[in-house]
């Protein structure tokens, strides 16, 4: 065996080269395994007595896509696109050994092989939407070619993976082997020089499929799927403009269209923000502050303390995590109604596809019930979701470190109290966490893992492995009022409701909000949670301001009216009986207008750009403080947080990336022409102050005490 590159080896098998990759953690398609595989190939083309070439990777997959880090700036040499210029070129057969996941450019290698030879239970796709960028190296062209058009823009702009089933089905790979995977791969070229079979270029295949009829409906049929996987994206729309340039134009051209639009997407705003993004979840796999090497404990049985809808909903994120799950509620009626929903839940979910019966019952079976809290005793991890008060929660962990056994974990699924106050009332407050699920708890994908004084980093790391066993994106949050996403999310609302006070129709806000990207407009949020939730979170708001601070108070007038939102039929909106559809309320209206006279405000017209813009500057502002703090140990964690918790899009990164796109002196400018204009809520935060007179970008700065943590963690 011979070392091509730091990430290349080369062995022959009789007289086939194998040109094995070995870069873990994914086999990215990195500078020196291209520079290995160019090599390996140039050579074994010019080497007489050799037949052919399998290109297979070690450790646990085959290339699972481009090297990410290296999309900024120019692609060191050899550069991808060289990579399979060279594959191009091969006149000696080349056949791709694949197994667990060809993605991405790996998936673009493999097509421009010659053979693709895979084992069972690999994974194919062209996940590239969702960084806002579209395949760059002939997957426009080849898959096309290869597969027909209809399949191959499914693929592309869906952004979903196919198995191996389905891709032997389509045609995307030769055959499934049924043992060893490069014996079969070096079989498959001995066959086909065997039979004298040239090598098949898929660039080469015959472009019957272009001239079939319907590709008009094909394309609009991409067209729909687009929008609705990938609503106000641009990456689809641009994929499924390379595919269609190859109908008319010659492969070389069509290479070169794919090229252009592919560069465009990288230099915009939305690949920016969702590559941002992605690093940002990957960051989510350890926490803020810990060496990757604390230890966590092993958890096998949850207890959940509270079977309201929030109980009975982590109930159901643990038991869909693959735990076993007991559920306990003093009232009898609760625990009963939560078990007949969960199983109506399930029954759903069966029904809908999402899950087969036998997973349902299997998950039915990991639950038992209770309504004595002594059966929590031989948890190993117990999360409290009782009423958020702090005295009735004092009590609960009063009896929790009665009948639970040492080392139990135990967790608060408080949204917002003082985890320290409340650990203190018992005798491990190093075993206490918080565990800040988001509604619904078994379908959102934030789990805020709050880390007390006294909480130990065991304790922490548990809960960060936990909830990624839920497939839930973990942030850590140090102790203060609201945590991080509430407490950030606060300042967008209050922000809307001054907009109302100040002139904004409450839909006019919602509309804009949601035009530029939030899943829910900040109003229509409020009724689906409910203004008598708001109103007790609203008791709170003066505590930690200087007296005379002015609160908004439109909602209050509401709040009076008996409007409580959806679950009243009327809110900020009106819903008919039985809907969750809502519409404008002359009501509404009538009750602003009498509110602004009574406060002296002057009604104006106010336009969607300004009600974006305030709303983001002012959960940038306050990501700073939560930052410069410490209560969120890295920036990243607050846009995970944003996007997770409160649906900010996706396509735009959250507050923290957008700032860094848009610049933080141009970000402080702004909030200090608003703190000019509106006082006390603009106060630039001191972080703000301090990277703004840099234009430093929040992804540089490094909370004391933390250590950089690089893409490749």
């Amino acid at each position: 065996m011979e070392q091509l590159s730091a990430s290349v080896r080369w062995r022959t098998q009789d007289n086939i080269v194998i040109l094995e990759t070995d870069n873990p953690p994914v086999n990215a398609l990195s500078t020196s395994v291209r520079a290995g595989l160019v090599a390996g190939l140039r050579r074994a083309e010019k080497t007489d007595g050799l037949a052919g070439v399998v290109i297979c990777c070690a450790g646990k997959s085959f290339f699972s896509g481009s090297d990410i880090s290296e999309f900024s700036g120019k692609e060191p040499e050899p550069t991808s696109q060289e990579l399979i210029d060279t594959l191009d070129a091969m006149t000696k057969p080349v056949a791709a050994a694949i197994h667990v996941r060809a993605l991405g450019g790996g998936l673009e290698l493999a097509l421009a092989c010659h053979r693709r030879i895979a084992t069972a239970d690999t994974v194919f796709g062209f996940p590239e939407v969702k960084l806002g960028i579209i395949p760059g190296l002939g997957g426009t062209q080849r898959l096309p070619r290869l597969l027909g058009y209809e399949p191959a823009l499914k693929l592309i702009v869906g952004g979903e993976s196919i198995d191996s089933t389905d891709a032997l089905k389509l045609g995307l790979i030769d055959s499934i082997a049924e043992g060893d995977l490069i014996e079969a791969t070096v079989a498959a070229i001995k066959a086909d020089i065997a039979d004298a079979r040239s090598p098949r270029r898929t660039r080469d295949l015959a472009d019957l499929h272009a001239k079939a009829q319907g590709m008009p409906e094909i394309f609009d049929a991409a067209l729909r799927l687009a929008e609705k996987s990938w609503p106000n994206h641009e990456a689809p729309k641009r994929a499924i403009e390379a595919v269609a340039y190859g109908l008319e134009a010659d492969f070389d051209a069509a290479i070169a269209n794919e090229a252009r639009l592919c560069e465009a997407c990288l230099e915009s705003e939305e690949s920016k923000a969702l590559i941002a993004l992605f690093f940002a979840e990957r960051q989510t796999r350890f926490a803020a502050g810990l060496a990757k090497d604390v230890p966590f404990k092993d958890i096998s049985h949850v207890g959940v303390l509270g079977a309201g809808a929030m109980g009975r909903s982590i109930a159901m994120a643990a038991l869909d995590g693959g735990y076993r799950v007991r559920l306990v509620d003093s009232k009898p009626a609760a625990v009963e109604d939560s078990r007949i929903m969960i199983d109506r839940t399930y029954a759903r979910s069966v029904e809908r596809g999402r899950i087969d019966e036998a997973t349902a019952q299997h998950r039915r079976a990991m639950l038992s019930t209770s309504t004595d809290a002594a059966s929590l005793g031989d948890c190993d991890l117990v999360i409290e979701a009782v009423f958020e008060d702090m005295d009735v929660k004092k009590s609960v962990f009063r009896v929790l470190d009665t009948v639970c056994r040492p080392g139990t974990l135990l967790a608060s699924n408080t949204s917002g109290l003082d985890l320290d106050e409340i650990a203190a009332v018992t005798g491990r407050p190093a075993d206490v966490i918080g565990l800040h699920f988001f509604n619904p708890a078994h379908i959102m994908k934030l789990l805020e893992v709050v880390r007390g004084a006294s909480s130990s980093e065991t304790a922490v790391a548990t809960g960060v492995h936990f909830a990624r066993q839920l497939s839930k994106f973990p942030v850590v949050s140090r102790v203060g009022p609201n945590f991080i996403a509430n407490r950030v999310f606060d300042h967008y609302f209050r922000q809307a409701e001054f907009l109302v006070e100040e002139g904004a129709d409450p839909e006019a806000v919602d509309e804009a909000l949601e035009a530029w990207g939030m899943a829910m407009g900040p109003f229509a949020v409020v009724d689906l949670s409910g203004l008598d939730v708001s109103n007790a979170i609203r008791q709170s708001y003066p505590i930690g301001h200087p007296e005379g601070t002015v609160f908004p108070a439109a909602e209050d007038e509401l709040f009076k009216a008996g409007r409580l939102g959806q679950k009243s039929g009327a809110g900020w909106y009106r819903y008919q009986p039985g809907s969750f559809k809502r519409e404008r309320d002359p009501e509404v209206a009538a009750i602003m207008e009498a509110y602004r006279a009574r406060r002296g405000f002057v009604k104006r017209e106010i336009k969607p750009e300004e009600i974006v813009s305030r709303c983001l500057l002012a959960l940038i502002n306050e990501a700073a403080n939560v930052l410069m703090e410490g209560i969120a140990g890295r920036a990243s964690d607050i846009d995970i947080a944003s996007v997770y918790g409160y649906g900010f899009p996706r396509r735009r990164g959250g507050p923290i990336i957008q700032a860094d796109l848009r610049g933080t002196a141009a970000i402080l400018n702004e909030v200090k022409r608003l703190h000019e204009r509106h006082g006390y809520w603009w106060k630039p935060s001191p972080l703000l102050e301090q990277l703004g007179a840099a234009d430093t970008p929040f992804s540089k700065y490094q909370p004391s005490g933390q250590r950089q943590e690089s893409h490749n963690d």
